[in-house]
């Protein structure tokens, strides 16, 4: 492995890792200002709440990440992520997502060069069907699935998709704060006059 490859991975891996780290405060901050009902609070089954996006991004990091990278055992039900009826509240929500970031992030900084461009297990390409994720890396064909042959995907790939949704979900739980309670978060600089 080149020095130059080290240092590339290195930067990925850093990045990835502080991405998820704003993304955790961003949220957390926006939690910390809503109530029990303003984390549920959906305008129909079309949306999701704040609640739901939490359950939905802890169990998404840990398919990906902590699943599909780290190997660890997953039962992840993805529709239940979404049920009107969540069975958790926000904090506990907070809490459990906290906790994935966090050992999702020790997985990826310690993610070396050679490791990210390694593919997933052959086990994790029926969530790449779910999540509607097509491989990027086309290396080993590993099994049937309905629309062709199912392809495995690098780390690297994997774990820019999940700064990425993290991402993408915050910027919605960012959102749906500013309509819940009425005022700018404040987040970057503040808005002049």
């Amino acid at each position: 492995m080149s020095t130059a490859q080290s240092t590339i991975a290195q930067t990925f891996t850093a990045f990835a890792s502080q991405r998820m780290a704003k993304s955790l405060v961003n949220i957390t901050r926006c939690v910390a200002q809503l109530s029990e009902e303003q984390m549920r609070f959906r305008r129909g089954p079309h949306e999701n709440s704040v609640a739901n996006l939490l359950v939905h991004l802890e169990g998404n990091i840990r398919q990906w990440i902590l699943s599909g990278i780290a190997e660890q055992p997953s039962d992840r039900d993805r529709d239940a992520e979404f049920a009107l009826d969540l069975t958790i509240g926000g904090a506990d929500a907070l809490a459990a997502l906290r906790v994935t970031i966090d050992e999702a992030r020790a997985v990826i900084e310690g993610s070396s060069a050679s490791r990210l461009m390694e593919t997933l297990s052959g086990d994790f390409v029926g969530v790449q069907a779910i999540e509607g994720v097509a491989p990027v890396h086309l290396r080993k064909q590993v099994a049937s699935q309905p629309f062709g042959k199912a392809q495995s995907e690098t780390v690297l790939v994997a774990i820019a998709h999940i700064f990425s949704h993290l991402e993408y979900h915050s910027g919605q739980i960012i959102l749906i704060t500013k309509q819940l309670v009425g005022h700018d978060l404040d987040f970057t600089t503040p808005r002049k006059g």
